[in-house]
């Protein structure tokens, strides 16, 4: 599990400071953590300030302890969401929908060239 951590902290590292966009609603981060963050909040909007692990239903009072908590229990193959256009899996539907607006986008793009 700590090479898995290891991979990620370097991954978020190389990023740093390379904006990261929220494509639900267009906010900017310095890093992915911080978008993921971000958001795992949007996922529980209107939920009165709580935050519930979809695995095991772990509550926590703040996104990032739960987003701590995913990273130190659970691993790639306890993710919930499919995404139809590649390979990815991921634990929020949130998530899944960013990367839906990301690869809608990138197509957008494409056609117009």
């Amino acid at each position: 599990m700590e090479r898995r951590q290891a991979g990620r902290a370097q991954a978020c590292v190389a990023e740093e400071g390379i904006n990261h966009e929220c494509k639900l609603c267009n906010q900017m981060f310095d890093s992915p953590a911080k978008l993921l963050c971000h958001l795992i909040e949007h996922s529980f909007e209107g939920m009165g300030g709580t935050f519930k692990c979809p695995v095991c239903f772990t509550v926590f009072v703040q996104a990032n302890k739960l987003q701590q908590h995913i990273f130190a229990v659970h691993g790639q193959e306890d993710k919930i969401y499919d995404c139809s256009q590649c390979p990815q899996k991921f634990f929020f539907q949130t998530e899944l929908q960013d990367r839906l607006c990301k690869t809608a986008l990138q197509d957008t793009k494409l056609l117009m060239f």
